[in-house]
């Protein structure tokens, strides 16, 4: 082997021996019999001829560049970023986790907090954990989806957070759309429902999912999203269900009489509240981000990392 090969080899040994069997510099320059001031000078000459590569996966830095792009243009007061996974459900998880540590630091006695009924909700509901706080009130903000769902059980989700929370929980006992307009002024006169509604005012935080629009055919009876509700949404633009609410692009509520016959909060409402969190996984699920982005009705984003980079 000629010289220039020799001294190749060398490297390889040195930096092989350093990064892989982690021995110091010192270890190096006994077995080498060689100073370890050598050691250190061959270590550099590894970099300079390209024998080694150093390469940081700094995904931290590039999440929190990311989120701020988010936030300033925006106009957020508080950009998360998860970790995304090949999974969904590992990615909502990953999201749902943040979104119950981000809840953890803000939260304080007395307060109101308000949620929809989802799976992301579930999760963030089974992964929290709050042993500093003695009594912190929640409240359902969107009536039940579909009585076949366990994601979307008022009752067990309610109870989970009242046990979390250790305070008073309120149900919204109303489905999250019905037939007609008519139905829904019926309704929101019964006592318990009435109660729910007059405590949307005291809201402290509301944490919100933001999902796509999905076509609606062939869902459970108890969903009173017809048809003809889908065509005419598909055809007035609506890519987002928000708090049960369809809105388009820019986060106009589509069909009057459709976002009429829905039991839940305000869109008005909701922009009140000192901090509204919108929670979403899943790039699928951009343009419906950006819907409510663009409104406004949301000052706190919570994303996975694959999600945030379509926000930019």
């Amino acid at each position: 082997m000629h010289e220039h090969g020799e001294r190749q080899q060398l490297l390889v040994d040195i930096a092989r021996m350093y990064y892989f069997e982690n021995l110091s510099q010192q270890q190096i320059a006994d077995a080498l019999h060689m100073s370890r001031s050598n050691v250190s000078l061959l270590l550099k000459s590894c970099l300079e001829n390209h024998v080694i590569e150093i390469k940081i996966n700094d995904t931290i830095s590039m999440a929190y560049d990311v989120a701020s792009q988010i936030k300033s243009r925006f106009g957020l007061q508080t950009v998360l970023i998860a970790k995304t996974y090949s999974r969904a459900n590992q990615t909502m998880t990953s999201v749902a986790r943040l979104a119950a540590h981000f809840v953890r630091g803000i939260v304080r006695n007395g307060m109101l907090i308000g949620y929809t009924n989802d799976a992301i909700m579930r999760t963030l509901a089974d992964v929290l954990y709050l042993p500093d706080f003695s009594k912190v009130n929640t409240i359902q903000m969107l009536g039940g989806l579909y009585s076949t769902s366990q994601d979307s059980d008022g009752q067990s989700l309610a109870r989970e957070f009242q046990t979390k929370f250790n305070g008073i929980s309120y149900v919204l006992q109303a489905p999250a759309m019905v037939k007609s307009t008519k139905l829904k002024q019926t309704l929101l006169e019964e006592p318990v429902i009435k109660e729910v509604f007059q405590h949307f005012s005291s809201i402290d935080v509301a944490l919100t999912s933001i999902e796509k629009r999905v076509p609606l055919f062939g869902l459970p009876s108890n969903d009173y999203l017809s048809e003809t509700d889908s065509l005419q949404l598909s055809e007035l633009g609506a890519i987002c269900r928000f708090c049960g609410h369809y809105l388009d692009r820019d986060g106009i509520p589509c069909g009057a009489s459709i976002n009429d016959r829905v039991i839940a909060i305000g869109l008005e409402a909701l922009r009140k509240i000192p901090v509204t969190v919108g929670i979403a996984y899943g790039v699928t699920h951009s343009p419906a981000v950006l819907s409510c982005l663009r409104a406004g009705y949301i000052n706190t984003l919570i994303v996975d990392e694959a999600l945030a980079k379509t926000l930019v």
